[in-house]
């Protein structure tokens, strides 16, 4: 079955969440071609290799919808500054949390150009849950405004509960949400058990989905070397682009695909 992939062109100014998730999707692209590769008559699609948030046989929720909430442990890199984009919600972007970070960082005596892991470890939770201890003015758009600063989990959850049809909004919600309220699924992968049957050079979309970024590109780079498809190099070139500029900027441990035992850095 001769399939093709479809591509696009890389844009290092889109937000960070932007090209994670671009990652992801062609990670899920690269392994439903090897599935029609293998499977005559059987038409997989991206979405079969996605991972579900719960698992529906867990014997504690049963899978329950209400298990899931906003994850705060991938919320913040604390290897970048937040100049670099420490706070994946906002890198990137010129909205008006990111010139809320920039004065309430002055406030706290936080430089906006050192790691966040090289310092005061307090600053992280507030970045996530907020600051209400000072009303903060900063410029956006030419405007000068005032304003507490919610946080990131607080502004995910905002966007969440308004009912935003925005699809990069979406995909953030997406990514920063997780099975939180459930010891057993947080523990466990949740996929599909026909999809594990699939492989892409010995690997399961369980397992290369757990790589680090680093490990990842390792995994794409010895794809592209022994690719003999003209179908999936442009897919794999793809992967390479994104996954070279994600490593670069400093996020190298990050797995770019959720996963509920994840250890976050934050």
């Amino acid at each position: 079955m001769q399939q093709t992939i479809a591509t696009d062109k890389f844009n290092p100014r889109s937000s960070l969440i932007a090209i994670i998730t671009s990652v992801q999707e062609r990670l899920k692209q690269l392994y439903a071609w090897s599935g029609n590769q293998r499977d005559e008559g059987k038409r997989w699609e991206a979405d079969n290799f996605s991972e579900h948030k719960t698992n529906r046989e867990c014997s504690s929720c049963s899978g329950s919808p209400a298990m899931i909430d906003i994850d705060p442990r991938r919320m913040i890199a604390s290897e970048l500054s937040l100049k670099r984009g420490a706070v994946l919600l906002w890198a990137g972007t010129k909205c008006g949390p990111v010139e809320m970070i920039k004065q309430l960082s002055e406030v706290l005596g936080i430089s906006y150009d050192r790691p966040l892991a090289e310092q005061d470890p307090t600053f992280i939770e507030i970045l996530l849950y907020g600051y209400k201890d000072e009303l903060l003015t900063y410029t956006h758009k030419s405007k000068l405004k005032q304003g507490f600063y919610r946080g990131c989990v607080n502004d995910v959850k905002f966007l969440r509960d308004s009912g935003t049809t925005s699809k990069g909004n979406l995909k953030a919600i997406n990514y920063f949400s997780g099975p939180v309220h459930c010891p057993d699924c947080i523990q466990s992968s949740h996929y599909d058990k026909e999809c594990l049957s699939v492989t892409v050079d010995g690997q399961t979309i369980n397992q290369a989905s757990r790589l680090s970024i680093q490990e990842l590109l390792l995994f794409v780079r010895d794809l592209i070397s022994a690719s003999k498809s003209t179908d999936t190099l442009p897919v794999l070139l793809e992967l390479e682009e994104r996954l070279l500029h994600l490593n670069k900027i400093g996020l190298s441990y990050l797995s770019p695909v959720y996963h509920a035992s994840l250890e976050g850095s934050c």
